[in-house]
């Protein structure tokens, strides 16, 4: 890094996965992944077509500080939608970080997905203090949540 070199935060993990419809494997579908520190100008995206077995990849993410409004609360928004041959668009991923750690979506390991297109009920996942809210599937522990207390 050079002396007037900004640092970069990771926006986006390094994913791969398996993009299904009822269990079927989506071919050709393009995903466009999004990132964003909070209060940015702008975002970086990217995309992946996935395969006949409906197989994806992306690589790290990231961002530049100096897009980042120093004032505001640090938060990284990330989102990723499918467009099907047929024209459909879907949200499969939506999540909020309060870091730019690298592969702390899925505490430091490699992070693969299982996304079923047919899944109506988006799950909330909670890992590393992050809240992500989809239709994958995926093997990470989820951080324990204390039941709140409502002073009784």
């Amino acid at each position: 890094m050079g002396f007037f070199s900004k640092p970069k935060h990771c926006v986006f993990s390094a994913v791969s996965g398996h993009l299904t419809l009822n269990g079927e494997p989506v071919k050709n579908a393009r995903l466009v992944r999004t990132g964003q520190l909070g209060h940015a100008k702008t975002e970086v995206t990217d995309e992946a077509i996935t395969d006949e077995k409906g197989y994806f990849e992306f690589p790290d993410m990231f961002q530049s500080a100096s897009e980042f409004g120093g004032l505001a609360a640090f938060r990284v928004f990330q989102e990723i939608k499918v467009y099907q041959e047929d024209g459909n668009e879907v949200s499969i991923w939506r999540g909020t970080r309060k870091d730019g750690v690298k592969g702390n979506e899925n505490r430091q390991e490699p992070w693969r997905v299982q996304c079923e297109l047919s899944n109506t009920i988006k799950k909330l996942f909670i890992v590393n203090d992050a809240s992500y809210f989809t239709v994958c599937a995926w093997d990470v522990e989820e951080d324990v949540i204390e039941p709140f207390d409502h002073g009784r």
